[in-house]
């Protein structure tokens, strides 16, 4: 394990600055369409985005967090995580064709 080399340094940026060109050259694009993105275009039935709320929760650091939390705190910990489940559940289903309505209702 050396110093890193002028080739090295170049093959960094280079995988760090071609994808930023490529998406700022594409959010130009797409630009006039961030509004329906954010609503979905006001087509998905709210039971499709309240469960797309839950599934967002456990995310990849779900995975590091969670072991993480339990050898600090014990395994008891655990179960406040399992009761999140239903409480993510439950205020998507509750919540979001409220949400939904406010969205579509905005323009």
């Amino acid at each position: 394990m050396g110093t890193p080399s002028a080739l090295d340094y170049f093959i960094i940026i280079f995988f760090f600055l071609i994808p930023l060109l490529i998406i700022i050259w594409d959010s130009k694009k797409y630009e006039k369409y961030a509004q329906d993105f954010f609503s979905s275009a006001k087509t998905s039935c709210c039971w499709l985005l309240g469960l797309s709320m839950f599934t967002a929760d456990f995310s990849s650091d779900t995975s590091r967090f969670i072991p993480n939390v339990l050898r600090l705190n014990g395994v008891s910990v655990n179960w406040v995580r399992w009761t999140m489940v239903f409480k993510l559940l439950l205020a998507g289903f509750l919540n979001i064709k409220r949400l939904h309505r406010f969205v579509v209702n905005a323009d």
